[in-house]
């Protein structure tokens, strides 16, 4: 085909365009957003608990070898609780134990402690 030229849409384009085509035509309203607090004296707590153990390894020929056994346990929470109307408290301790047949650690693996603040 001589003297023709074609050209390509993308996809990504179109989509692009009929998104924001879509957003324009129907209209915005203002919205407001703020952080998500918890009511007083309210909350949520989430546990979870693992287990994991290995005893073998893998050489520079990726076969297994027998290592030492390793295992680890890690037990973990997440807690909001609502301390006023504006202000959310938040904890998130971890408590593992793992190590190699006698050399076991027991700790903190990690945790997170913080707080929410309403400003609105």
């Amino acid at each position: 085909m001589l003297g023709c030229t074609t050209r390509r849409v993308r996809v990504r384009s179109v989509l692009r365009l009929f998104l924001t085509l879509l957003v324009v035509c129907c209209g915005t309203r203002v919205s407001f957003a703020g952080a998500y607090l918890q009511d007083p004296s309210y909350g949520i707590f989430i546990a979870g608990v693992g287990f994991s153990e290995g005893s073998r390894r893998f050489d520079n020929s990726a076969r297994p070898r027998p290592a030492p056994a390793y295992r680890k346990a890690v037990a973990d929470g997440y807690l909001e609780y609502g301390l006023a109307p504006f202000l959310t408290v938040i904890a998130a301790p971890t408590l593992a134990r793992e190590g190699v047949a006698a050399n076991t650690v027991t700790g903190s693996d990690s945790s997170a402690f913080g707080a929410r603040l309403g400003l609105a």
